[in-house]
């Protein structure tokens, strides 16, 4: 299977699911080369965004379950200088280093998305909103390719169609070469309920990994009377005013949600069985092991002994999920791990299909950046993929470990940028993230009013 995608003159009608973070990556990318791409953007909501809109909405929207997880008072848990993209400039050094979700939605996505830069010489301008972004860039292409083709019909490849559902995606398999490999798109519009299918000759998934939560089987659950709740449908904290709650889950949004809800209840108890937390943690926060068995309002702890409570709060994350893809595109989910992918990103048996963001426990929206840059120099004929000897033996490694990169996220990174030729990303991105892992580790209560300051390349600065 070893080769490039053999390049033609005709353009590479491309299928992007999903205008969260990953597909608004791909629409910066892609208007950078409407040469050499035809893109359509499908997005199951009304708006950009993904999981980083905001909505007091839970449970079900248009029919059908509300893709976003956050919740009112977030603020990301890495600094925003870090999470940005890297061909961006820089979020401001005067700002607050961890941001809210709408922080993010301005900075990332709307003035930044679409950063105009000099046309022809001329002065850099910001983008407003994500329209005037998407109208710049494709203004841009106009100019530098010195094609004057109708400006709307460039407009349209580029902006997402919305309240359109993914139904079916499946190979359609011509002489046996995956390079010749097109796919049969089925689309459903949530408003009208019209179905349609399209043929396109990629497929770009975008649609994240944080919209089905992953809820672990406890005994005797059915007979606790409390509320029970996952964290993706968790908006406020007033909710546990004067309670005894229970979080299960002691990752990034167990521990920021329960400190939140430490404000308002009576008690907060973290459930996990990982090391105890070096850090102080609010008085009204108790560490216990986890839940072995429920008996009315007494959880039953692994280590024999009991608590009671009033609500059960679930922070056990996400399951990897693409109910959209037909088994002939031989991709399976087995134990958090997303199986026949080389280099968590391209599928080993359709290599012209890629997911963007499988790997976790990284700095999202850079390796974003990488992710499809690399498809897209593959999709090019720039990309050499080895013998599908070596790529099945890539994506061997099945445990529910094997996409949380973390330490290993810099060197993935690199791989990838050499591969394609590309940049790599400047070094302080990996800096900082080390530093302010310590700074997190040190002091979970306060750590988020750090400020973070990117010196040079190599030099980071983090000051409380």
């Amino acid at each position: 299977m070893s080769g490039n995608i053999e390049t033609t003159r005709k353009k590479i009608k491309i299928c992007v699911i999903g205008a969260g973070a990953a597909g608004l990556c791909a629409i910066r990318h892609l208007s950078n080369d409407l040469i050499s791409f035809e893109p359509a953007v499908f997005e199951q909501s009304e708006v950009i965004g993904g999981t980083w809109v905001y909505s007091e909405k839970t449970q079900a929207d248009l029919g059908h379950p509300i893709h976003s997880s956050m919740y009112k008072n977030l603020r990301t848990n890495l600094p925003l200088q870090l999470m940005n993209f890297p061909d961006f400039q820089r979020m401001d050094q005067t700002e607050p280093s961890c941001g809210t979700h709408e922080q993010i939605q301005k900075k990332s996505f709307k003035e930044k998305l679409f950063n105009e830069g000099p046309v022809n010489g001329n002065h850099r301008r910001r983008c407003k909103t994500f329209k005037q972004g998407l109208d710049a860039a494709v203004q841009r292409c106009l100019i530098n390719s010195n094609h004057r083709r109708r400006y709307e019909a460039f407009k349209r490849r580029l902006d997402p169609a919305f309240n359109m559902k993914i139904i079916n995606v499946e190979p359609i398999l011509k002489e046996e070469d995956w390079r010749k490999t097109e796919w049969k798109v089925t689309i459903k519009n949530l408003k009208t309920d019209l179905v349609e299918e399209n043929n396109f000759d990629a497929v770009l998934i975008c649609n994240g990994h944080y919209s089905e939560p992953k809820i672990p089987k406890i005994s005797g659950i059915e007979t606790f009377s409390g509320d029970v709740m996952h964290s993706h449908d968790y908006r406020c904290p007033e909710k546990y005013t004067g309670k005894t709650v229970i979080i299960l889950g002691a990752g990034p949004s167990g521990i920021d949600i329960g400190i939140e809800i430490t404000g308002y209840a009576t008690h907060v108890y973290l459930s996990h069985n990982g090391p105890r937390f070096s850090s102080a943690l609010p008085q009204n926060m108790t560490e216990i092991t986890r839940v072995k068995f429920v008996n009315g309002n007494e959880f039953h702890l692994t280590d024999a002994t009991t608590v009671v409570a009033d609500d059960l709060l679930y922070c056990t994350g996400y399951n990897f999920s693409f109910p959209f893809l037909d088994e002939t595109c031989h991709i399976k989910v087995d134990n958090d791990h997303v199986n026949t992918l080389f280099n968590h990103l391209i599928n080993i048996k359709h290599p012209k299909m890629a997911f963007v963001g499988i790997p976790f426990k990284v700095i999202p929206f850079p390796m974003f950046h990488i992710q499809v840059q690399y498809f897209l120099k593959l999709l090019r004929g720039q990309v050499t993929l080895p013998s599908l000897e070596v790529m099945i033996e890539d994506s061997k490694v099945k445990t529910n470990k094997a996409h949380a990169l973390e330490a290993l996220q810099w060197e993935y990174n690199d791989y990838l940028a050499d591969a394609a030729g590309i940049d790599k990303l400047p070094k302080f991105y990996k800096i900082g993230y080390s530093e302010w892992s310590v700074k997190r580790t040190e002091n979970l209560l306060r750590y988020k009013y750090s400020k973070i300051e990117i010196i040079d390349d190599q030099t980071v600065k983090i000051s409380i």
